[in-house]
């Protein structure tokens, strides 16, 4: 088979075209910006500790509905036999063995109000051996039939107060968990952000350092050139010469820090390298709403934890309150019956109403040691004040953290103002120096002076940029998914 060779110079407008392709294909695979988006989705599927914060904090979530449990139907169920040969007065009335099986099923619900009522279907078979036909004819036998059970507190528990206590408990101890659980994992995204800004910083500090120190090799070797030639002071060599040294030790403490930037930037995202190949988004700062420092929520999940472990705890005092008080009720129990040798039979006359069974009355019952009562009470009560004091004082420390945000960053960005005009300044002035320098009208020493101020000044408007950007990433941690807290 006859190998076909193009030669593309013979063809200039499709030597062009292959060029255009190749290099918009080129450009388009290595040059896409792994952003901070990108890297934060990242690290929240490699980070083992996010995860864990994110499933402990949809946990607590999901158990708030577990304090709604308290109010909801139950089913009931019982099946059971007794055996009673016990010796009783009378054996010819009463056999001398008694079996008794026992079918009960039925539904009950707590109510919040205090009410609590059972309904349910209750089957008894009863069987007597031993005893006299002529005196006991039917000695095996069914009885059972429909009931309803209403029980309602008039002291403890009164109108509900300790049923809806207990269930508040468990829907803040829920919240808690869920509010210490998103903000550890806020938190950790907010050092993830700061590992991606600080491999940022990274590698614009080597650039800086990179340059400069060709620029000092350069001056190295002019003034090593004129002093061969007689024509400058050995001196401004050996300065020159101090100079590249020094500029590469910097190369080399940015080199290291771009390192240990990078194996802290892996190391967020669950991997274990001391490079990373991806291209990051340039310091630059985000676009805010028009009243982000106005309208933002000042809040935050430690703040509303704070708050739900004082309400967790002015409910742990209701509660005990509640579970101390003397205990008072008032019941009644209702059935229908019907009693037949057949099963069948029993329970078909078991929903006519010839035969019920009502028993009513009270229950009372109060506690006696005072002394422990008491002290268990004032426990309580110190608890809840504790409590409430840590919320004002976390609610103070929030608002006036927020208020330092504010400053440091108005700060920050009055000095990256100023920053970018002293760059602007510093550049042009080294540019007008150098330009002396070759002509020999100043020195070598005032040259390096001003490459350092320039390089310094680079330094520091890099410094500046990542410094607004650290702050805004801190005071994106106040707002809240979902607005302000929820409420029972």
């Amino acid at each position: 088979m006859k190998r076909i060779i193009i030669n593309l110079s013979c063809f200039p407008i499709l030597k062009v075209l292959c060029l255009l392709f190749f290099g918009l294909f080129h450009f388009s695979t290595h040059a896409a910006v792994y952003s901070i988006s990108d890297y934060l989705q990242d690290v929240k599927n490699g980070h083992e500790a996010v995860s864990g914060a994110d499933y402990l904090a949809k946990g607590g979530q999901l158990r708030e509905s577990e304090s709604n449990m308290l109010y909801s139907p139950q089913a009931i169920a019982l099946a059971q036999i007794n055996e009673d040969k016990r010796i009783t007065s009378a054996p010819l009335f009463q056999g001398t063995s008694t079996t008794t099986k026992v079918y009960s099923v039925g539904v009950g619900q707590q109510t919040p109000f205090g009410l609590a009522g059972k309904l349910s279907y209750n089957l008894y078979h009863v069987i007597t051996l031993g005893a006299n036909p002529a005196f006991l004819p039917i000695n095996d036998y069914y009885f059972g039939g429909p009931g309803v059970e209403l029980t309602q507190s008039l002291w403890r528990n009164f109108f509900g107060r300790e049923i809806r206590a207990k269930s508040d408990a468990v829907f803040s101890k829920a919240k808690i968990s869920n509010y210490v659980q998103t903000f550890k994992k806020k938190m950790l995204l907010l050092e993830a952000e700061g590992a991606y800004w600080r491999l940022v910083l990274a590698r614009e500090n080597i650039k800086v350092a990179e340059d400069s120190f060709a620029v000092a090799k350069k001056i190295r070797d002019w003034a090593q050139h004129r002093s061969k030639m007689q024509l400058g002071d050995r001196g401004d060599y050996l300065q020159a010469q101090s100079a590249v040294l020094l500029r590469e030790l910097e190369v080399k403490a940015c080199q290291d820090e771009l390192k240990a930037a990078a194996r802290n930037f892996n190391l967020a995202r669950g991997r274990e390298a001391d490079e990373v190949s991806e291209i990051l988004s340039p310091l630059s700062e985000p676009d805010l709403p028009p009243n982000f420092f106005k309208t933002h929520d000042i809040n935050r999940e430690d703040l509303e934890a704070a708050r739900t472990e004082y309400e967790l705890a002015k409910t742990g005092h209701i509660l005990s309150l509640e579970e101390n008080r003397p205990t008072f009720e008032v019941f009644l129990n209702y059935s229908l019956n019907g009693r037949n040798t057949g099963k069948k039979e029993a329970i078909d006359q078991s929903f006519e109403s010839k035969y019920p069974n009502s028993t009513y009355g009270f229950r009372f019952q109060a506690p006696l040691d005072y002394f422990s009562l008491k002290q268990a009470r004032a426990g309580h009560e110190a608890e809840e004040q504790g409590a409430l004091l840590n919320y004002h004082r976390k609610k103070l420390e929030v608002e006036k953290e927020w208020e330092e945000y504010i400053h440091k960053y108005k700060d920050s960005k009055e000095r990256l103002t100023l920053l970018n005009s002293m760059e602007k300044i510093q550049k042009e002035k080294l540019f007008f120096e150098r330009e002396k320098h070759n002509r020999g009208r100043t020195t070598t020493f005032q040259v390096l002076m001003f490459e350092q101020d320039y390089t310094q000044t680079v330094q520091n408007k890099i410094r500046a940029q990542a410094e607004v950007l650290g702050i805004l990433a801190k005071m994106k941690t106040f707002s809240m998914a979902g607005g302000n807290h929820e409420s029972r």
